[in-house]
């Protein structure tokens, strides 16, 4: 449904939440109305047809983590949480009891409710790392510090924080982690945009197809290491867990040696239909093209942010940030006032609390930034006399 107001793509940006690209509209189209129309043809090999598919999404997603990186260790889920959620639930509690589970307060909250509500049940301490007073995203010098001091079981790395665009140190926390600690990174929020050079030490992974792979909702991964699989027995499972799906032998169920035992039942293939040709435009170019204009628009708008002397709260180094820009208005009601006259002005951003977020993607225009650092000037005091209350 299109918003009446009259927008344009030049005025989105909104790349942390839905993600767009060239021709995306048309193709992701002819892709759901080619598989329609062969579901609802009266052929023998709609199931065939339909797995291909599947395989290839998992092949092209394979290539983003790298070229040592295989098919094979994609698992798909229909959510980055449904994916910790496996995660979780192949370690079981025979190796979370008694242990830590690691998590820092800016990791996405959905991932912070599934484990309060599997705290109990697996009879692992939830353990967080909070942020300094005055900062909107946790130091990696306080997760190494838990890290480091707890009887951690699993850790999940959040790669770029989603309230400040704040990158973390991969490297330094894979060298920080116990050795009998399952490191998991959650690239969603930057993956397709920047370089994700993952340190051998990770177990796993886990992302989505949204944002900047420019898909739908429901085309989800959990990537497993080929040499950590086997720490793994998922209690959820289903035909597609097993060694061979076609087995039907109730009494001979054997789990996928590979990150395919994260699957279960029937798989969901309209998410990753919708999902594939935006995927393969990041593998075939669109990541450079994004990159590189992604990079060029937050440099100029943190530029203009600082000049104007508006509270930044992500970093300026280029190697330190995703590919979002965050300003603190410090309350939501006038995060709001900001956001609906952007909106009037063909300018769409949205806001986490007091936070406004602004993302530029490929097909952002200038225009964008110019109106977001216009409108924040505007209301400049307002904001400074809330500070001061």
């Amino acid at each position: 449904m299109k918003n009446n107001v009259n927008l344009s793509e030049g005025g989105y940006a909104l790349y942390h939440s839905v993600g767009h690209r060239p021709k995306g509209t048309e193709e992701m189209s002819t892709a759901l109305a080619e598989f329609s129309s062969m579901w609802t043809s009266p052929i023998l090999d709609v199931w065939p047809n339909t797995l291909n598919v599947i395989e290839e999404f998992r092949e092209t997603f394979s290539k983003l983590l790298g070229p040592e990186s295989n098919a094979d260790e994609i698992g798909l889920v229909d959510s980055v949480t449904s994916g910790f959620m496996r995660i979780i639930d192949g370690l079981g509690v025979d190796y979370l009891e008694g242990k830590s589970v690691l998590i820092a307060d800016d990791a996405f909250p959905s991932l912070h409710f599934l484990l309060q509500g599997m705290e109990k049940l697996l009879k692992f301490k939830i353990k967080r790392v909070g942020m300094r007073q005055g900062q909107f995203n946790v130091e990696d010098a306080d997760f190494i510090t838990e890290l480091k001091s707890n009887q951690v079981a699993l850790a999940l790395v959040t790669w770029v924080s989603s309230t400040s665009s704040a990158m973390v140190d991969l490297e330094a926390l894979a060298e920080a982690a116990p050795s009998d600690c399952v490191l998991v990174c959650d690239a969603t929020q930057c993956l397709g945009i920047r370089d994700l050079n993952l340190p051998v030490r990770y177990d796993a992974l886990i992302s989505t197809s949204l944002k900047w792979l420019n898909g739908t909702a429901g085309a989800g991964v959990v990537w497993v290491r080929e040499s950590s699989i086997d720490l793994f027995h998922p209690k959820f499972r289903g035909w597609f867990s097993q060694e061979n799906p076609m087995n039907w032998d109730i009494e001979n169920f054997n789990l996928s040696t590979n990150s395919r035992r994260f699957e279960n039942g029937t798989p969901n293939p309209l998410p990753y239909v919708a999902s594939l040709p935006g995927l393969k435009w990041v593998i075939e170019g669109g990541y450079a093209l994004q990159k590189e204009k992604n990079m060029t628009m937050t440099r100029a708008l943190l530029s203009s942010l600082t000049e104007a002397n508006l509270d930044i709260v992500t970093p300026i180094e280029d190697t330190k940030r995703g590919g979002s820009v965050m300003v603190n208005v410090q309350s939501q009601a006038i995060a709001l006032k900001i956001i609906t006259d952007l909106s009037n002005e063909a300018v769409l951003i949205d806001n986490r609390g007091q936070l406004l977020r602004f993302s530029p993607g490929i097909l952002t225009e200038d225009f964008a930034l110019e109106k977001f650092t216009d409108c924040l000037k505007k209301y400049r005091k307002t904001i400074r006399e809330c500070t001061n209350l």
